[in-house]
């Protein structure tokens, strides 16, 4: 009878050991199906930052070594959750104040990490703005100066290439503000209009003079009066059936009559009837631009300097870059260059400041301020378009982590037209070490070391018809996350990731 237990006890034994490994290998199937994965955000910006345009970077570690992270859940403050396979994301625009970024990753076996990771940062956005490479514009040669009462060189040399001498106490007044002038030298006197692209200068003989309160209903009319013919045959002056009457501006009407044309001109009580014989013609802006193929800065355009704040050497030179459309203008004592440029089919010249359309010329762009850019369109008609190159650095700071990842943001809202955005090693400009395609927004990283970086913004083609924005970064990495460290020459894109 003794001897039973030890067999039942053995026997028991062997069943609850059998149980046991039973329910141990249950859980274990049951802890590898149900282990949650976990998410860790590896690079991103945190705390307050100056620029709306961001990106973040994640991953995924699996509990058990048969599983493998198939996606991740994320969402930005209180957004629905959003899924994706992919392990960044960038966000453009986003408003001012707090915000919070949380991501959860999700294994193949469905496991769910319950504890998401997550990023808590403010905006609190402001810009620089690139340095206004259009100083100004010439909209019509001559007539800023008419308008000042000014007679330039210029125009005085215009009238002696036609036989006709101005005097240095010839005067200039008004008629009409942008359109037409009056010169008198003397008992000569001559009419300034701007007629479509031309100059035009008649020659204004005074033949006589009326009452105002005499012919004012015969004028206010709009038709040639018995009484008005009348007037003028007094005058020597037949008029013939088919003369017309016009209204120039509110104190001057124009008689038109076949190839002749008489001005009467409201002054006070009086009127005075002019014949007007047109003597020359002159192309707008063809002085500066005939003088500017020649190598030579003409008054009009030193006065146009100027009148905008720029005092040009005496004695300055213009290089031909394109014949009739663009030229050089360099001030070396300055250290500056200016581009003149003539819009094609308009009646404008740009003057545009050379500020960083070479690398030499870069502009500094602190790291994490997004920096507003003009429009590049506006050189396009002055013979190509306008590049700019940015320069950052990125420095070790102490207690801090070291910047191991460059982030370029680009943004151009509403635009029509594709930007090239390259990123160099100062000062290895022969090696490009990223670059990426954009039309109204992308980004792109790169690893990286402390140093110099320059970023080549550059539109393909036609240039595009809208300002942008460039922001730079420099993140560090979670602990075991790195770079490889090939070179990257377009032909490795292992240190690239594709704009989202």
């Amino acid at each position: 009878m003794l001897l039973k237990y030890p067999l039942r006890a053995k026997s028991i034994g062997r069943g609850v050991a059998g149980t046991s490994l039973f329910f141990f290998l249950l859980l274990i199937c049951l802890f590898s199906a149900m282990a949650a994965p976990d998410t860790v955000i590896i690079a991103g910006p945190s705390g307050t930052l100056k620029s709306n345009d961001l990106a973040f970077w994640w991953t995924g570690k699996t509990a058990t070594p048969d599983s493998y992270v198939k996606g991740f859940y994320y969402r930005l403050d209180s957004e629905s959750w959003n899924w994706t396979r992919e392990r960044v994301i960038a966000y453009y625009d986003i408003s001012d104040g707090s915000h919070k970024l949380e991501v959860r990753a999700v294994d193949s076996n469905n496991a769910e990490d319950s504890s998401p990771a997550s990023r808590s940062f403010t905006v609190q956005s402001s810009f620089a703005v690139e340095p206004d490479e259009s100083p100004f514009s010439v909209e019509r040669e001559f007539v800023s100066h008419l308008n000042s009462g000014i007679i330039s060189d210029d125009l005085q040399t215009e009238f002696a290439n036609k036989g006709r001498t101005l005097s240095q106490n010839a005067t200039v007044s008004t008629v009409t503000s942008g359109s037409e002038w009056l010169i008198t030298d003397g008992i000569a006197e001559y009419k300034a209009k701007k007629e479509g692209n031309k100059l035009n200068i008649y020659q204004a003989d005074r033949l006589f003079s009326m009452d105002w309160d005499d012919f004012e209903d015969d004028l206010e009319s709009g038709d040639i009066t018995t009484d008005l013919e009348d007037e003028f045959e007094d005058h020597d002056v037949s008029l013939s059936g088919s003369a017309s009457l016009s209204n120039g501006t509110g104190n001057e009407w124009i008689i038109t009559d076949g190839d002749e044309t008489y001005t009467i001109e409201k002054d006070g009580d009086n009127l005075r009837v002019y014949e007007d014989q047109l003597q020359f013609g002159i192309e707008l802006f063809q002085y500066i631009v005939d003088r500017l193929n020649a190598g030579i800065v003409s008054d009009s355009l030193q006065r146009e300097f100027s009148s905008n704040g720029i005092s040009l050497p005496f004695g300055v030179t213009a290089s031909v870059e394109s014949q009739d459309s663009k030229w050089l203008i360099v001030d070396s004592g300055a250290g500056k260059t200016y581009i003149v440029g003539k819009e094609s089919g308009a009646d404008k010249l740009n003057v545009y400041e050379s500020i960083n359309d070479e690398a030499a010329e870069a502009t500094s762009l602190a790291l994490g301020t997004a920096i507003e850019c003009l429009s590049q369109a506006d050189s396009d008609d002055a013979g190509g378009v306008d590049e700019d190159w940015f320069r950052v650095t990125v420095t070790n700071q102490s207690g801090q982590p070291v910047p191991r990842q460059l982030t370029v943001f680009f943004h151009r809202p509403d635009s029509t037209g594709f930007t090239t955005v390259e990123v160099y090693r100062h000062p290895r400009l022969n090696q490009e070490i990223a670059s990426f395609q954009a039309e109204d927004r992308a980004f792109l990283a790169t690893g990286i070391t402390p140093g110099d970086y320059l970023i080549r913004v550059v539109p393909d083609g036609e240039a595009p018809d809208a300002g942008y924005f460039l922001t730079v970064t420099a993140d560090s990495l979670a602990s075991g996350i790195i770079w490889d460290t090939e070179h990257n020459d377009n032909s490795n894109s292992a240190t690239e990731t594709p704009s989202v």
